[in-house]
C-alpha cells in the first residue's frame, strides 16, 4: 500500500522514531515529522535512514526541543519533510547537502554532548 502523504509525531523513547520514519519513507510520497534530529548529526548516523535520504528530497528545520516540549525532551530536534517524488536535494536549515555525511551540526547546538 502506498500513502500520499504521512504526518507523525512518533514515540522518542530508545530510537522508535527512526524506526517509524525508516518505515514511512518507503510507504508514503511525501512525509512530515516532528522528532529527535539527531539520526543526522551525531558521529554514527543511522545509516538505513542517511542512505535513503541520499536519494529522494529532505528538507529538515532544526530547533531546541527544550525551548518548546516540557516533557523531558531535550536537545536537536527537527520539523523534518522527505518527499519521494521530488527530484534529490538534501536541505538543513536552509544549507543544501549533497549527501548527509556532508552535514554539518548546526552551530547553536555544537556544544550538545549527545550529538558526538
Amino acid at each position: 500500500m502506498k500513502w500520499n502523504y504521512v504526518i507523525m509525531n512518533p514515540p522518542y523513547d530508545s530510537g522508535l522514531g527512526n524506526k517509524f520514519l525508516d518505515k514511512v519513507i518507503n510507504i508514503a510520497n511525501k512525509v512530515i515529522t516532528v522528532q529527535p534530529a539527531t539520526w543526522l548529526f551525531t558521529l554514527k548516523q543511522d545509516k538505513s535512514l542517511t542512505e535513503k535520504t541520499d536519494k529522494i528530497y529532505c528538507e529538515i528545520e532544526t530547533f531546541n526541543g527544550m525551548e518548546y516540549f516540557d516533557a523531558g525532551i531535550s536537545g536537536l530536534m527537527g520539523i523534518q519533510y522527505f518527499d519521494n517524488k521530488r527530484k534529490h536535494e538534501i536541505i538543513i536549515n536552509g544549507d543544501r547537502y549533497e549527501q548527509c555525511k556532508d552535514i554539518k551540526i548546526p552551530q547553536k547546538f555544537i556544544n550538545i554532548k549527545f550529538l558526538r
